[in-house]
C-alpha cells in the first residue's frame, strides 16, 4: 500500500546521499589529478621542458574512469528513485479516486 512506497521511498535517501558523496569525491580527485597536467601543459605552452608526465596521465585516467563509475552509480540510483515515487503517485491516485 501506500505506506510501503513511502518507506521504499525513505529507503533511497541514505543510497542516494553515499553515491552523491562519492561523485564529489570522484571530482575532486579528479580535479587533484589534472593539477600536474595543467601545470606541464602550461610550462609547455609557455616554452618550457616538460619532464615525464606519463605516471600523471594513468592517474588522471582512473580518476576519470571512478567519476564515470560514481556517476553511473548516482544515475542508477536516481532512476531507481523516480521509479518509487512514480509508484507512489500511481498509488495516490488510486486512493484519491477510491475516496472520490
Amino acid at each position: 500500500g501506500i505506506k510501503g512506497h513511502v518507506d521504499g521511498l525513505k529507503e533511497m535517501k541514505d543510497p542516494m546521499k553515499k553515491a552523491t558523496t562519492a561523485v564529489s569525491d570522484a571530482e575532486k580527485a579528479l580535479q587533484d589529478a589534472m593539477k600536474p597536467l595543467k601545470k606541464a601543459a602550461e610550462t609547455a605552452a609557455g616554452g618550457g621542458v616538460v619532464s615525464e608526465v606519463s605516471a600523471d596521465i594513468t592517474k588522471a585516467e582512473k580518476a576519470i574512469d571512478e567519476a564515470n563509475q560514481s556517476l553511473t552509480a548516482l544515475k542508477g540510483k536516481q532512476e531507481s528513485l523516480v521509479k518509487r515515487q512514480d509508484r507512489l503517485t500511481e498509488e495516490l491516485d488510486k486512493a484519491e479516486k477510491k475516496l472520490a
